[in-house]
């Protein structure tokens, strides 16, 4: 069983922009690991590929040969569904690249649990075929016509009956363009007073599909776009894996809006400034490095506005749900990348 839905979010570029934030980082602390590819753990990295080799093996010969598959050979569910997401994420992801604009897509699909909480691997190939084919509809109704590219794809368990895991899969696809970094420090000015969420729009007129909390979303992303777009390296591609979500929001975070409602919607720009580099700082420093995925890259961000209470004693404040990911080194010759809508 199978269930598909769209949702387009697309961050349209009037000026493509780019960070590097230097704040309130203190010397000698960890930071997330956003910059230089080279320096992954040779280790780890042999250690994912060589797991996702053998999943590659399993689902190749299922495809080519259905009937030749053992019929009791088992798999832990934890591990069957990190091999599903990561190994699409290998082959299909083109994470990489600078993406201009962006849509995303949610699908959910079944997986049978036997009475030890395993799963056959026949039905684990099956799912994967099941991920590839729905990602790939979305893929081609995305709204992009051209230079199309799959950002990534994560995978969220619920267990249905005791006897089905759900997979809830969330994908992002875009348009990919070419990289230009001219984003300032404070990237709002005196024209930016925003109502705190989407769709209230300005405070003074005009805006309407828009609020604060997608605006430094969208100048976030264009952070997150540039340092993507990383060097090839001759013999291999570079891909994300064991994509983890983390939500956060001012309750726990500095410099993050959380306000009481009698204050009011508005946001004036320099506080439009300061929500930014608070957003910034937790995303790249605070939130990977507290809750145990320093040296992992941001790899999106979705922040929404929401409130909390009743009157006399409601908050309004901005959740930030985030998604971190490894960035594995692999070989052509051991998995070569393929194009989703070719398949």
């Amino acid at each position: 069983m199978k269930t598909i839905k769209y949702t387009l979010a697309k961050f349209m570029v009037a000026a493509i922009v780019a960070v590097v934030l230097v704040g309130c980082k203190k010397e000698g602390e960890p930071q997330a690991d956003n910059g230089n590819p080279t320096e992954i753990n040779d280790y780890l990295n042999d250690e994912i590929v060589s797991r996702l080799v053998g999943f590659n093996k399993l689902v190749t010969a299922y495809r080519e040969n259905p009937s030749a598959m053992k019929s009791d050979e088992t798999m832990p569910a934890d591990e069957a569904v990190a091999n599903i997401s990561d190994l699409f994420n290998v082959v299909y992801g083109q994470a990489t690249e600078y993406y201009e604009a962006v849509s995303t897509h949610e699908f959910t699909i079944e997986l049978p649990l036997n009475g030890n909480g395993e799963v056959l691997t026949s039905d684990v190939a099956v799912a994967y075929e099941q991920v590839i084919e729905n990602a790939r509809e979305a893929f081609l109704n995305d709204g992009f016509s051209s230079d199309k590219g799959y950002l990534s794809l994560t995978i969220e368990t619920e267990n249905m009956r005791g006897d089905a895991l759900s997979l809830n899969c969330k994908g992002t696809s875009g348009k990919i363009g070419k990289v230009v970094d001219t984003l300032p420090y404070h990237p709002f000015d005196t024209t930016d007073i925003w109502k705190y969420k989407f769709p209230l729009g300005r405070c003074t007129e005009g805006g309407f599909d828009s609020g604060a909390d997608k605006q430094i979303e969208e100048n976030i992303y264009w952070k997150i776009y540039q340092q993507m777009a990383l060097p090839p390296r001759p013999g291999g591609h570079w891909e994300y894996v064991d994509l983890t979500p983390r939500t956060f929001d001012g309750t726990g975070y500095p410099n993050l809006f959380y306000r009481h409602s009698m204050y009011g919607e508005c946001i004036d720009w320099t506080d439009m400034n300061l929500y930014f580099n608070g957003e910034m700082e937790c995303l790249y420093n605070l939130v990977p490095n507290n809750t145990g995925l320093a040296g992992y890259h941001l790899v999106s961000c979705i922040i929404t506005g929401d409130e909390i209470g009743i009157d006399p004693n409601r908050y309004l404040y901005h959740q930030t749900q985030a998604t971190y990911a490894r960035l594995v080194f692999v070989l052509d010759e051991l998995i070569e990348e393929q194009n989703l809508i070719e398949h």
